[in-house]
C-alpha cells in the first residue's frame, strides 16, 4: 500500500485510525512511550460513539513492568503479540483492574494484535488492533500483513517525531533565553544586594545594589580569589552548611553573622542574614544558588552577637563612621541628600528606580546611624564625610 504524504504525527496517526478501522479490527488504539509512561494517544472505533467514550488522553500505563501480556511488555520486549482467541479469564489478566475491564467489555475485545513501532534506536510506540463485535479472529498470516503495512508506517511516524521534538527543543530553548533575559533584568533592579554561585563555589554574577552594599565591583571580587568552599569566614561561623543545603535542593535562611570584606581586597564589613534560593537549569538540575543579602536590625545583630560568642570566636573589630568607606552610589546620593534632593530626584540622577534610590538612602543613613535626612547631613559632617 502506497502511503499518503504526512504533515504531522496527529495525520499519520488519523490515518492509521481510519486505515485499520474498520478493514483490519473493529478498534486499535496507539500508545507512545513518554518520560517513562506509556501514553494514550489515539483510539478509533467502528462505532465513534465507543470512540469518545474510551479514549481518555491521559490514561497512562507504567513503561517498566514485569508482566508477560499487553501494552508494556511489547514495549519493553519489542516483540509482536498475538492473541486469536481471548477468554474471559484472560481479559481480566490483560485488563489489571476493574475499570480498564469494563471498557473493554463495552469496547468488545474477542481477538488482539499488538504490534511494536521502531525508528533507528528503539521501539517507541505500541500499536493495538481488536476484534469485537464483528467475532473475527487474528490469523499468523494478517498479522504478517499488518505488520509489513506498521513498518512503513513507523518510519514515516518516527521521522515526524524527531522534527516535532527537534522543533519543541528550539522553541524551549527560545523560551528559556527569554526567561534568562527576564531574570537578568530583574535581578539588575532589585534594590537588595544580590548575587549568584555556582557549585565550584565562585561568583557567577551579581547586581549593581550587591557593588553598593559590599563596594566591590565583580571583578574585583573575582580576582581575590574568593569562593565560597574556601572562605574561612564562612566555616568558622557555620553558615557554610545553609550553602550546602540549598545545593541540594532546599531554600533556607542563614544564621545572623558578620562578614568581613576588608579581608578581601578592602570591601565593607556587614553583620548580615542570607537568604539562599536553588536555581534548577533548563534540564532540572541545581548548579547554582540565588544569595540575596539582609542587614540586620539591632535585635539581630545582638542576636548574631550572642551566636559568634557562643562559638568561641573574636568579636569582629567593627568600623567607626569616620572609617566606613561609602560606595560610589551612597556617596552620590549624600551629596544630593545635602543638596536637599528628594528621592525622586536621586532616581533621575542616578538613572535608577525610585525604589533603588531609596534602597541606597537607606543603606547610608543605616550606616551613619540616623533616621532621616537632617540627621544624615549632620552626621556625615561630624564624621568628616561632607
Amino acid at each position: 500500500m502506497s502511503l499518503p504524504h504526512f504533515e504531522s504525527s496527529e495525520s499519520v496517526l488519523s490515518w492509521l485510525e481510519q486505515t485499520l478501522v474498520p478493514t483490519h479490527a473493529d478498534w486499535c488504539k496507539v500508545h507512545f512511550a513518554y518520560h517513562g509512561r506509556l501514553e494514550l494517544v489515539a483510539l478509533a472505533h467502528r462505532n465513534p460513539e465507543l470512540t469518545g467514550w474510551a479514549f481518555k488522553p491521559s490514561q497512562a500505563l507504567p513503561l517498566d513492568t514485569t508482566g508477560l501480556m499487553g501494552v508494556p511488555a511489547v514495549m519493553r520486549s519489542g516483540q509482536e503479540e498475538l492473541l486469536e482467541q481471548i477468554p474471559p479469564a484472560l481479559l481480566a489478566a490483560v485488563a489489571g483492574n476493574s475499570e480498564q475491564l469494563e471498557i473493554y467489555q463495552k469496547l468488545g475485545f474477542v481477538s488482539s494484535l499488538r504490534v511494536p513501532l521502531r525508528d533507528e534506536r528503539q521501539v517507541f510506540a505500541v500499536v493495538t488492533l481488536v476484534y469485537g463485535q464483528s467475532n473475527r479472529h487474528y490469523t499468523p498470516e494478517q498479522a504478517r500483513v499488518i505488520r509489513e503495512l506498521l513498518a512503513e508506517v513507523s518510519v514515516a511516524l518516527a521521522g515526524l517525531r524527531r522534527q516535532e521534538q527537534q522543533l519543541e527543543k528550539e522553541n524551549a530553548d527560545q523560551r528559556w533565553q527569554r526567561m534568562g533575559q527576564r531574570y537578568k533584568s530583574i535581578l539588575e533592579a532589585a534594590p537588595v544586594s544580590m548575587m549568584i554561585l555556582g557549585r565550584d563555589g565562585i561568583t557567577r554574577e551579581v547586581n549593581q545594589a550587591w557593588q553598593d552594599f559590599w563596594g566591590y565591583t565583580l571583578e574585583h571580587f573575582v580576582a581575590q580569589g574568593v569562593t565560597l568552599w574556601n572562605d574561612p569566614q564562612l566555616v568558622e561561623t557555620g553558615t557554610l552548611e545553609y550553602f550546602e543545603r540549598a545545593f541540594a535542593g532546599e531554600t533556607v535562611l542563614g544564621p545572623p553573622t558578620f562578614w568581613d570584606g576588608r579581608n578581601v581586597g578592602g570591601g565593607a564589613a556587614r553583620w548580615i542574614r542570607s537568604r539562599i534560593s536553588p536555581l534548577k537549569d533548563e534540564n532540572g538540575e541545581i548548579n547554582e544558588i540565588l544569595i540575596v543579602h539582609l542587614e540586620l536590625s539591632s535585635s539581630e545583630k545582638e542576636e548574631a552577637v550572642k551566636r559568634l560568642l557562643a562559638l568561641g570566636l573574636t568579636l569582629p573589630d567593627e568600623p567607626q563612621n569616620n572609617a566606613i568607606q561609602l560606595s560610589p552610589r551612597e556617596r552620590e546620593a549624600l551629596l544630593m541628600i545635602a543638596d536637599g534632593a528628594s528621592n525622586k530626584h536621586l532616581a533621575r540622577k542616578m538613572n535608577v528606580s525610585e525604589n533603588t534610590a531609596k534602597f541606597h538612602v537607606t543603606s547610608l543613613f543605616n550606616k551613619l546611624g540616623v533616621n532621616n535626612r537632617a540627621q544624615a547631613v549632620a552626621s556625615a559632617v561630624q564624621a568628616g564625610l561632607l
